[in-house]
């Protein structure tokens, strides 16, 4: 099983397709984000690629450090890992049980809506305070002088 973690960067690449993937087939969605008194809209298909990108880009790093030798904790590549797939996943089938504003009476729908993306926006600030659990562990992995026995 620490075999399985010691490569955190096949995970991030292997995510990429899929990502793609929901973001084309869901393209005509749109996320909409009610933040204080300030609505944000973002296309679906967008967003997905922005995540993909940042996926290749920490995966990228997991493999520098991979191909540098140096050794990781798999600990902290696994709370990463697992912060931000599951964190993102949970958010994705969360926002699916938004509810249109034709099915019930305004108020209630904008109440479950609200309670909704309050979860969501919660677990996402979780997902992006999570990060820095992959910085301190390249820095870690930086710091340390242990290299990775083959």
């Amino acid at each position: 099983m620490k075999k399985y973690f010691k490569q955190p960067y096949i995970h991030f690449w292997f995510s990429i397709p899929i990502l793609l993937l929901i973001g084309f087939l869901n393209s005509t969605k749109v996320v909409s984000l009610n933040l204080h008194d300030t609505y944000f809209i973002f296309s679906f298909f967008p967003l997905t690629v922005l995540i993909a990108l940042l996926f290749g880009l920490i995966g990228l790093g997991y493999w520098i450090m991979h191909a540098k030798g140096k050794r990781l904790s798999a600990w902290l590549n696994f709370s990463h890992m697992a912060i931000t797939i599951f964190g993102l996943f949970i958010a994705w089938v969360l926002s699916l049980f938004i509810k249109d504003e034709i099915a019930e009476t305004p108020m209630e729908t904008f109440d479950h809506n609200m309670l909704l993306q309050s979860i969501i926006l919660a677990i996402l600030l979780i997902v992006i305070l999570g990060q820095l659990v992959y910085f301190f562990n390249l820095l870690r992995g930086f710091i340390s002088n242990q290299k990775k026995q083959f």
